[in-house]
């Protein structure tokens, strides 16, 4: 009797280990699968010579890409000297790219493989794209530069980050702004339309001089107040493909148009420096105002290290020279106040802040 619960024990027991093995397995050949069946990026090849002395950029064309997808690049780089050189690092300008030395050596007269992966923007603002990487050797090859260049397909966008428009008290408005839109896409596949407090705006796609635009119109109607906010949405095939923050002002707002700030290396090591030109919309009695400083407010940014100045350059009109540290800048949307003399006060805004190397 005992032996007979002994039996039915381990029998249990036996059925049990296998039945967990072969759940076990499953699951490890379902994993396997799902590795298997992710896609995998789209390889293409390009080649360029290595150089002796300084010159242009060397072009490697990345060709069409989708909006989102990852392509790798091999890139064949060939060494005409007689001697060997040894590769030391390679520098990208962009998140949006990664490089890699296969072949640490390449001898005299040979050939090595260099690996880049480009990872194509979700939401691009224009038709094509470009960026810088850089490669070091040692010996006579030294600095190598390089610019990848794509083409997007597939895809509708808005080139700007935000869009202010000026008006008088009952003045009808009729803005055309630029929209890029790849040449594979029908201007009848996109639509455009405002929401927010801009919705009493008509947006309407058209060909302009052979170039697609938005024109935005109003009547005039609606426009009693000095400022209104909103957004332009733009629809590639009923999805939506990007949308812009718009503000509506009146001229006697006196408001600073935004900018786009890049920052690049300047005279200083460790310091970015940008430059970009400010037009405040005054009416036409108004006198000219003075500024008295220009601040700029980031998460990541100390006050102390930021420096600027202003120059007038015309009537509202204003050039600003910035400089910050490299390590506190960061990509993105920065607010800035401009703080004016006489009754103009501070005016605030948003712009696009960009690193460049």
């Amino acid at each position: 009797m005992g032996s007979s619960k002994v039996n039915v024990s381990m029998t249990i027991y036996q059925t049990t280990t296998v039945v967990f093995f072969c759940l076990l397995n499953a699951v490890l050949q379902s994993a396997t699968r799902g590795v298997e069946e992710k896609p995998q990026p789209d390889i293409r090849f390009a080649s360029i010579q290595l150089r002796t002395s300084p010159g242009p950029d060397q072009i490697v064309s990345i060709g069409d890409v989708y909006p989102g997808e990852e392509v790798k690049i091999r890139v064949a780089i060939v060494n005409r000297a007689e001697n060997d050189v040894t590769f030391q690092k390679v520098s990208v300008a962009c998140k949006c790219l990664e490089g890699s030395m296969a072949d640490k050596v390449i001898p005299g007269k040979g050939t090595g493989v260099a690996d880049f992966r480009f990872f194509a923007d979700k939401k691009p603002r224009s038709f094509s794209y470009s960026v810088s990487a850089t490669m070091f050797f040692d010996g006579a090859a030294g600095v190598q530069s390089l610019r990848f260049v794509a083409s997007y397909k597939n895809t509708a966008s808005l080139p700007f980050s935000s869009l202010d428009i000026n008006y008088s008290p009952n003045q009808k408005i009729d803005r055309t702004v630029p929209v890029f839109i790849s040449k594979d896409v029908s201007l009848s596949d996109c639509k455009v339309k405002c929401n927010g407090e801009i919705s009493f705006m008509n947006a309407k796609l058209e060909m302009s001089d052979g170039n697609a635009v938005i024109r935005l119109t109003s009547d005039g109607r609606n426009n009693e107040r000095e400022e209104f906010n909103g957004k332009i949405e733009l629809y590639l095939e009923n999805e939506l493909a990007d949308e812009c923050p718009v503000r509506i002002l009146s001229r006697k707002s006196h408001r600073l148009s935004p900018s786009t700030l890049v920052f690049s290396n300047g005279d200083r090591d460790g310091f970015l420096e940008a430059t970009a030109v400010f037009r405040v919309e005054l009416e036409q009695s108004a006198p000219e105002p003075l500024v008295r400083s220009f601040i700029m407010k980031q998460a990541d940014v100390n006050e102390k290290s930021f420096h600027c100045n202003v120059n007038r350059i015309g009537r509202g009109t204003y050039r600003i020279r910035a400089s910050i540290a490299k390590q506190e800048l960061r990509d993105g949307d920065a607010e800035w106040t401009l703080d004016f003399s006489t009754n103009h006060g501070s005016i605030s805004g948003i712009s696009k802040v960009l690193k460049s190397n």
